[in-house]
């Protein structure tokens, strides 16, 4: 008898330690537990758990079809991140990804020390601008245009390293008295288009501008009549027809 009770009592301890073993591994409803699915995720990865940065998700899901429910797993390494979903039941991996961390890109050069980098490119303070041009980013780069009371500056500078690749200096001649004036830049752009063939009565003007345009001072003139456009670049002082286009808007 004594022989029974001991034996009874040695297979209930081993119950306890069994039962007790099983309770770090399932959770309610037979689910395996948070910690043992983390560790799945971790294994499955081939990560240890010191090199996880962040575990952004640790989530036990309803299954949409009754099948069960599902652990999500999302964390984070210093160059990975992983999404693994583990079935809940049976622990295992029915989904796995991974995928690289970009690192942020290095800092792109502002438009205000683009402005700055510029003037002193030029030797020019910032009082002296009468006026920017252009402060523009395209692509890789700065372009920046800008006019003093005497010097007209383009610079392009490496939108990453604030390098300048390319420096333009160029005076300006501000003695008007030798343009033809907007109105006669008009009338030259409006002959011009009559012969054309399209033009028998009065038009419209959208644009009627001096401007410096590659090295050259010139008008830009733009007019409409009825569904044709026309532009026109003239030369300030010639009257010269720089360019010209045409172009009908059904």
């Amino acid at each position: 008898m004594k022989k029974t009770w001991k034996m009874l009592t040695v297979f209930c301890v081993m119950a306890v330690v069994v039962l007790g073993s099983s309770v770090t591994v399932f959770a309610a409803n037979g689910t395996i537990s948070k910690e043992k699915a983390k560790q799945i995720a971790l294994n499955k990865a081939n990560v240890k758990s010191s090199s996880v940065k962040k575990w952004t998700k640790v989530k036990l899901d309803n299954l949409d079809d009754d099948n069960g429910q599902e652990w999500e797993i999302d964390f984070q390494t210093g160059s990975y991140k992983y999404d693994v979903e583990i079935n809940a039941r049976t622990g295992d991996v029915e989904e796995f990804e991974k995928e690289k961390i970009e690192k942020a890109a290095a800092k792109k050069v502002t438009k205000k020390r683009a402005k700055e980098i510029s003037l002193k490119r030029a030797g020019e303070n910032r009082s002296s601008v009468e006026k920017w041009t252009k402060v523009k980013l395209d692509g890789k780069e700065w372009e920046v245009i800008f006019e003093t009371k005497s010097y007209r500056y383009e610079v392009e500078i490496n939108a990453r390293t604030g390098k300048i690749k390319d420096f333009e200096k160029e005076e300006i001649n501000r003695n008007s008295s030798k343009y033809i004036g907007t109105e006669k830049a008009k009338q030259i752009a409006l002959n011009h288009a009559k012969k054309q063939g399209n033009i028998t009565g009065d038009v419209r003007y959208t644009k009627a501008k001096l401007e410096r345009d590659d090295g050259h001072v010139c008008y830009e003139i733009d007019f409409k009549y009825d569904n044709w456009e026309f532009e026109y670049k003239i030369h300030a002082e010639t009257g010269k027809i720089l360019e010209w286009d045409m172009e009908y808007d059904q």
